[in-house]
């Protein structure tokens, strides 16, 4: 007697609208402003100039003769195999015998070295480099002092800011891409100084060439801690998947992202853990329900320790939403069948989104009137399971009523995939 096929698939995902991936923040900008204490006035802004993204500071009247640019106090930094500073710097209407000074200081406002770079040259742009003594710990907040203007209204560009370290080797420490996002603390965060520092430090980061990681220590037993970013209005409703790289000193505390919409406060993420200590792992949160109904007026990402965990650092960078979109195309080879004939099922998927799909589960159901009489290959995937009774497993049997393969990793944009398995009619 001939019998149709008769099978069933999990997923067929249609094919979606989306936007292209957004990076939230990579951390590679920090905080300046113009301190006002007895100094020139003047104004500080992220600007555009000589098709270079920079800070630029602007003097607004010529009552002092310097004035100076702060970076917002930072978590302590370890600059003892620091050898020299560089810029690229700018300046218009200076007086000839300008000079740019580059100050270190810790974390209560005291000066640990401060460095002068003389006769800035006017209109033009100049890598301009601070010899520095190797020895500075620890460091948590930096000036420029731009002295000797004259009765000039000036203004100074910088851009790319970097350490040359003992070895030779260059790290980025700011790129003056664009202003900060502005992360604050919330919950039981460690504050590093009174003056409201800036919860980012060079000390870690996903590459020596990066300028930073977004960071907080946290204490106390219970509650949580975590990076905050509130006051703002995102549409998000195209995407659906959010990654970041994140590091923390215990595998046991549960890491999440937590989205707000206005007053609604359902878009908690689940919990993910470290594998490892002290060491950068990319993780993926799927975006709550909510981000596809309402606008993300704020967004946190942090741990929630619990009684046994109570102090510990997080790191995280490299913050990126984007949509993930697996669809899947089941063929046979035959349509109807003989009984004891084999038929071969194929699974042809891609992910047409922008965004990296991990860990994957194509499960397909077996046709009451059929079994799988032989193991499967693992095809694009990675691995085959065989669910048996109550439960999966990595062993063929010919009792399985479904089976699955997982795809550890699908690349954006992957096409031509496929995995296949064999059925025998009964």
């Amino acid at each position: 007697m001939i019998k149709r096929l008769l099978t069933a698939f999990f997923l067929l995902l249609p094919a979606a609208v989306f936007s292209a991936s957004l990076t939230l923040d990579d951390f590679n900008n920090r905080t300046w402003f113009g301190p006002t204490w007895g100094n020139r006035p003047m104004l500080v802004s992220w600007a555009s100039q000589d098709s270079r993204n920079v800070v630029k500071a602007t003097s607004v009247g010529t009552v002092e003769n310097y004035m100076i640019i702060r970076s917002k106090s930072f978590p302590v930094e370890d600059w003892q195999n620091v050898v020299r500073v560089r810029a690229d710097i700018k300046a218009d209407f200076v007086d000839a015998t300008s000079s740019l000074k580059f100050e270190m200081k810790n974390n209560t406002g005291g000066l640990i070295q401060a460095v002068t770079y003389s006769n800035v040259p006017n209109g033009t742009w100049t890598d301009i480099v601070w010899d520095v003594s190797p020895g500075a710990t620890p460091v948590a907040l930096l000036d420029f002092v731009m002295d000797g203007l004259g009765a000039n209204e000036c203004t100074y560009y910088f851009d790319n800011l970097r350490l040359v370290m003992q070895n030779g080797t260059t790290q980025y420490w700011d790129y003056f891409e664009s202003q900060p996002m502005g992360w604050s603390g919330n919950g039981d965060v460690v504050s590093f100084n009174a003056d409201s520092p800036e919860f980012l430090s060079h000390n870690k980061s996903t590459d020596s060439a990066n300028s930073g990681a977004g960071y907080f220590q946290w204490q106390f037993s219970a509650g949580y801690a975590e990076l905050q970013i509130t006051g703002k209005n995102y549409s998000w409703s195209n995407y659906n998947t959010l990654k970041a790289d994140v590091m923390t000193s215990d595998v046991l505390v549960p890491m999440r992202f937590t989205l707000w919409y206005g007053a609604k406060s359902e878009g908690e993420s689940v919990d993910r853990y470290a594998v490892s200590t002290n060491t950068w792992t990319t993780m993926y949160w799927p975006l709550p329900q909510g981000t596809t109904a309402w606008n993300v007026t704020e967004f946190k990402a942090g741990i929630v320790p619990t009684a046994l965990h109570s102090n510990g650092t997080y790191y995280v960078d490299n913050i990126i939403i984007g949509k993930v979109n697996v669809t899947v195309v089941k063929s046979t080879s035959a349509a109807i069948a003989m009984p004891g004939s084999d038929v071969t099922v194929t699974l042809n998927y891609a992910n047409s989104g922008d965004m990296e799909a991990t860990n994957t589960y194509l499960t397909d159901a077996i046709p009451f009137n059929c079994y799988v009489p032989e193991a499967a290959a693992n095809g694009s995937a990675d691995s085959v399971e065989y669910f048996v009774g109550s439960a999966w497993q990595g062993g063929h049997s010919e009792a399985a009523t479904k089976i699955r393969f997982k795809d550890s990793f699908i690349a954006a944009g992957a096409s031509g995939l496929s995995v296949s398995y064999k059925i025998r009619i009964r």
